[in-house]
């Protein structure tokens, strides 16, 4: 039995970790918009795909990244907002999600 030793980040630093390794492979789970949680497999830097246009919005504004889904064959958005584990260049690392403090003003 392999025991993994995870690396608590958040998830601007998982969204750097990501963009800095390139063309590495990187995996993980998230969470999708209705709750339920969704293992992904892919890397950055894929090209050979692409028919042209461009996005009309920057994916980067709101932490996303587009990335080449290995085992979809397709482009996909990866939300690093909504990111709870990731796999990249062999080490593993948890999301680890701010507290949000209420504040009351009277």
């Amino acid at each position: 039995m392999v025991t993994r030793n995870y690396e608590g980040i958040t998830s601007e630093q998982a969204y750097s970790l990501i963009r800095e390794n390139g063309h590495t492979f990187f995996g993980g789970m998230y969470v999708k918009k209705d709750g339920s949680h969704r293992k992904f497999n892919g890397r950055m830097g894929v090209r050979k795909h692409l028919k042209g246009g461009e996005l009309k919005y920057s994916p980067s504004e709101f932490g996303y990244l587009i990335y080449w889904d290995r085992v979809k064959g397709t482009y996909r958005t990866l939300n690093t907002n909504t990111l709870s584990t990731l796999r990249i260049g062999k080490k593993d690392y948890f999301i680890i999600k701010p507290n949000k403090v209420e504040t009351h003003y009277e």
